[in-house]
């Protein structure tokens, strides 16, 4: 019996390795677009992966895991970068108050990486409720 277990063993770790879905959301695909989007860095990347797995490991705590990965998988697949206006009026970026915002058009504009209002409004719902 014991060999039995030892033969199936390597085949386990192998399948744990192929089926990365298995994990919950892409965190690491999301911050690397985030961070490219905001003109982050590595360390950038390294932070929002580790801030998301913190909040998944809350989130599995209180029994809302689910909700989370159901919300963040949603949010990974319809996430993208977009220019803002913030409504102020500038001539020059220096005008915009933040390094991250620049001057374009007369307006200040600054860049965030998320999904429309109405998209994942399902998921959306499920994890507000989940989390309180």
């Amino acid at each position: 019996m014991t060999t039995t277990r030892l033969l199936w063993a390597p085949w386990i770790v192998a399948a744990a390795l192929v089926l990365p879905g298995c994990g919950g959301p892409d965190l690491q695909s999301y911050c690397d677009d985030r961070e490219s989007c905001l003109n982050g860095n590595s360390a950038d990347v390294d932070a929002c992966v580790a801030s998301f797995k913190g909040q998944r490991d809350v989130a599995s705590d209180i029994g809302c895991g689910d909700e989370f990965d159901t919300y963040y998988d949603c949010v990974i697949g319809k996430a993208s970068c977009r220019s803002v206006n913030t409504g102020m009026a500038c001539q020059t970026s220096d005008q915009c108050l933040s390094a991250d915002v620049t001057c374009s058009g007369g307006q200040c504009v600054s860049k965030t990486y998320d999904i429309d209002s109405d998209q994942c409004a399902a998921e959306t719902h499920a994890w507000n409720h989940c989390e309180g």
